[in-house]
């Protein structure tokens, strides 16, 4: 028996997306932080904005590093569950 490997759009919460306010509010937080560090010892030097850009640096590591922790399911394991059904948690 050979099943179709293709999930409809409609099939999907699409839960591996980053929504726009989402994606906002993070680049608020993160213009934020890096305008304080710039201008954080009285005006903007050579100094601050190394250590703006090593925070970035930083934060983009840890994110990588957050995103290779989440486990994931091997295609073979995956269970198709049909539009409006919830999947029970394993």
């Amino acid at each position: 028996m050979e099943t179709d490997a293709r999930v409809m759009e409609s099939e999907h919460a699409g839960e591996e997306r980053v929504t726009p306010p989402e994606r906002t509010i993070g680049g608020a937080f993160g213009g934020q932080i890096v305008a304080t560090i710039i201008s954080g010892g009285g005006g903007p030097t050579e100094a601050s904005f190394t250590l703006a850009f090593a925070v970035i640096a930083g934060s983009l590591l840890l994110s990588i590093l957050a995103g290779l922790a989440i486990p994931r399911t091997p295609p073979h394991e995956r269970r198709r569950v049909p539009a409006g059904e919830v999947a029970e948690s394993a």
